[in-house]
């Protein structure tokens, strides 16, 4: 049927007409459903926000929005990304809890790629400020990973005091 068409033009409108899936709402629905069920769960800071910047522009390219003014473009658009950072704030794991009230607290409000940028800063402090204390490097203190349940030896009772303590001093190693 495109052969009968006599200009490019009709071609390309016949063909956006018959392949073009602009419009279909049965899957913008599906994207805003799963957009609504994502969170981030046991995925990555990043993982979870490439996740959605995908449902988003999946959802971005189906729908179809013709403004008659600049200024309402720019209105709508900024409502859809404060939207966006709501569902982006709403799925994280609730460790994020206080950074969210933070994002949530600035003015002006953030885009969605300001408030992530704000919430992994956040993360990479918190992930570096983590102290993991030293292994205790006494040899009393570690059971041997080859050992079995049944090659190690209870602590002799003359070395544990009245208040169920054990004395360190007391202790003897029979290992070698």
């Amino acid at each position: 049927s495109f052969l009968l068409l006599d200009t490019a033009q009709k071609i390309w409108v016949a063909a956006a007409q018959t392949y073009s899936q602009k419009g279909n709402d049965a899957q913008v629905y599906e994207l805003r459903k799963k957009v609504r069920d994502t969170s981030q769960k046991d995925m990555a800071l990043s993982a979870y926000y490439v996740t959605l910047s995908t449902l988003w522009q999946e959802i971005d390219y189906y729908q179809h929005f013709q403004v008659d003014c600049a200024g309402d473009a720019v209105k709508f658009q900024q409502m859809v990304e404060k939207d966006r950072v709501y569902d982006f704030l709403a799925g994280l794991n609730m460790e994020y809890d206080q950074i969210l009230a933070q994002v949530l607290s600035r003015e002006p409000f953030p885009t969605l790629r300001q408030a992530y940028a704000h919430v992994q800063q956040k993360e990479s402090r918190r992930n570096a400020m983590v102290h993991v204390p030293p292994p205790d490097r006494s040899a009393l203190a570690v059971i041997p990973t080859f050992a079995s349940p049944r090659d190690v030896k209870p602590v002799p009772p003359r070395s544990i005091d009245k208040g169920g303590i054990v004395d360190r001093d007391q202790l003897k190693c029979d290992y070698c």
